[in-house]
């Protein structure tokens, strides 16, 4: 049995921990372009209806 105390398992719990954080790290990015995106398209939509 792989006890925790084994380098392997701490090297694989880190690159774990690597590729979550850069997968929340993407996807705010990704979500965060997207709204702006639709906001600044929103904003051009209620300035046209103004004239």
């Amino acid at each position: 049995m792989i006890t925790t105390k084994e380098p392997q398992i701490w090297a694989a719990l880190g690159i774990l921990a690597a590729a979550f954080a850069a997968m929340i790290t993407v996807t705010t990015e990704l979500l965060m372009r997207t709204s702006h995106s639709s906001t600044a398209t929103l904003q051009v939509d209620i300035a046209s209806l103004r004239t």
